[in-house]
């Protein structure tokens, strides 16, 4: 008994108090914590493959340690939850967190985050840092309660006024794309539509989100060269889902992909990059799916990230008529810039200057802009 204490010791740092907790943070390098309760225990089930990588690695960043949430106020968040909790802090910073005990995937996070943070150590990359909501700490109960009055007044008063107004971008977008019939999709007589700048529609599905690896995503998003124009992390709704995947209406996954996709927070966004964007979005996910995609592309992010053909991680526009579609579906405003930009440079006609200056109202939007027929929309 006395052994293996002493082995778990020197293969984890036992983290018993809050001095504890911040001299662990205060650790150069990749901190690697397993959150538990007192009732609970630390995950044993994980001791002799963290032994292993320490093993396999020696690395002198490379630091595991043991939390007891029960005696560490900036644990508190955690008490009284079951699942196991791993998480990842790049010399005091949280970069990565992991619920459940997934030996797989624990142990390929530690091997890409220590990479990670040599990377940003010698000045070659940015560390990305992520926030955790459970890691709040609540210091002072009067003040946090005032902030939250203050904080709620605040969105009571703008909050109509900014739902007026992207609602109505929402509309006059989609009115133009209303304009146009399905065989005018087909048949590409969109090009009257232009955006300001080539892009492509991509999203980071919910599994992927909730298990706090978006971000890893994002990074390789970056290391391969996109810009991300715009981005937004929320649910989508029914409505979007279906216009978003309207070829795979009829078929028999389609509930199951809709409960899927609107069943947590997504990560949208737009991505730009100098040339192929549309085509080279779809070679970074890799083939729909995933067993396909381990087999012929290994370093693609659904052989990755993906655990089934619906769960495959990522979503990304199939052309360029998906991609008008789908950005006027999730990114108006951008798509508005263009409007924009012709309205202030257009000179007016000759009926214009005689039109009276009492505004333009815009009827509301009625059409539902779903996909093209026989489109192929990326699962």
């Amino acid at each position: 008994m006395t052994s293996r204490k002493k082995d778990q010791s020197a293969i984890q740092l036992e983290l018993n108090s809050q001095e504890d907790w911040d001299d662990a943070l205060a650790k150069k390098g990749l901190l690697v914590v397993d959150v538990y309760q007192q009732w609970a225990g630390p995950c044993l089930a994980m001791q002799s493959n963290l032994k292993k990588i320490k093993i396999e690695l020696r690395d002198e960043l490379l630091h595991f340690a043991v939390a007891n949430a029960d005696k560490i106020d900036a644990l508190k968040k955690y008490r009284g939850k079951c699942e196991p909790t791993w998480l990842f802090f790049g010399s005091g910073h949280l970069i990565g967190v992991i619920k459940g005990a997934n030996a797989q995937l624990l142990q390929k996070q530690i091997v890409e985050k220590l990479q990670a943070e040599h990377s940003v150590l010698k000045g070659e990359t940015e560390r990305v840092v992520i926030c955790d909501p459970a890691m709040s700490v609540e210091t002072d109960k009067e003040q946090e309660q005032t902030a939250k009055e203050e904080e709620e007044k605040e969105v009571d008063e703008e909050e109509n006024e900014i739902v007026e107004g992207m609602n109505e971008i929402r509309r006059r977008s989609r009115a133009k794309i209303s304009q146009f019939s399905e065989e005018d999709l087909q048949i590409g007589m969109m090009s009257q539509l232009t955006l300001p700048r080539p892009v492509t529609v991509a999203i980071i599905k919910p599994d992927v989100v909730g298990d706090g690896m978006a971000y890893d995503i994002i990074r390789e998003i970056q290391n391969s060269g996109f810009e991300i124009v715009q981005q937004e992390n929320r649910k989508l709704c029914q409505e979007e889902v279906e216009k978003l995947y309207g070829s795979c209406l009829t078929t028999e996954t389609f509930e199951e992909l809709l409960t899927f996709m609107t069943s947590k927070e997504c990560h949208l966004l737009l991505l730009a990059k100098e040339e192929n964007v549309i085509s080279e979005w779809i070679g970074k996910m890799g083939p729909e799916k995933v067993n396909l995609a381990k087999e012929t592309a290994p370093d693609s992010l659904r052989a990755q990230y993906g655990t089934d053909d619906i769960r495959n991680a990522v979503h990304g526009s199939a052309d360029e008529h998906a991609v008008l579609r789908e950005v006027s579906l999730l990114f108006p405003t951008f798509l508005n810039q263009q409007e924009l930009a012709k309205d202030s440079s257009k000179e007016p006609t000759q009926d214009e200057r005689q039109m009276p200056s009492e505004g333009i109202t815009t009827e509301p939007y009625e059409g539902d802009g779903g996909g093209r027929k026989g489109s192929t929309d990326s699962i």
